[in-house]
């Protein structure tokens, strides 16, 4: 993926990047995902790759589901399962859809029972459930007490 593209992709941010209405509408996302229910079509241009605390990693080249048990979840909406290790079970079973767009990577809280931050440049930042929050390489996931180091593959 074009550096600049990942580079206008500001973490923290709600909203995407100023783009076109077509570019903007594409990468709406619905306050809560329903099974069947319409999402960004994959971009297959990059992947990103999620190493996890343990030192194993996964690339993921569409969009995902990420939790203990996220795989019922992720068939339903079409998306690709993520299963978390989180033997204190901080992290729910369906707890972050991850969305590779044309403008960056950016996740979605599903409503998790102990939140997801990212960590960015030293500063942690909460996302907000339901909501897009744009991540870049280097962040820092925190679903619950699990960190994912972000890449890309």
């Amino acid at each position: 993926m074009d550096p600049a593209v990942l580079a206008a992709a500001q973490p923290g941010t709600p909203q995407a990047p100023a783009a076109s209405p077509a570019a903007a509408a594409a990468s709406t996302l619905p306050p809560e995902p329903q099974a069947g229910a319409d999402y960004p079509a994959p971009l297959h241009g990059y992947s990103v790759l999620l190493t996890f605390a343990d030192g194993s990693a996964v690339i993921v080249d569409d969009d995902a589901v990420l939790g203990r048990k996220p795989q019922e979840t992720a068939d339903a909406e079409g998306l690709v399962g993520v299963p978390l290790v989180d033997p204190l079970k901080s992290s729910s079973r369906v707890h972050l859809r991850l969305f590779l767009t044309p403008q960056g990577v950016n996740v979605v809280d599903a409503g998790s029972g102990n939140g997801t931050s990212v960590e960015h440049a030293g500063a942690r930042y909460d996302a907000k459930p339901h909501e897009p929050f744009w991540i870049e390489p280097g962040d820092r996931l925190w679903l619950g007490e699990v960190p994912i180091d972000v890449s890309l593959a």
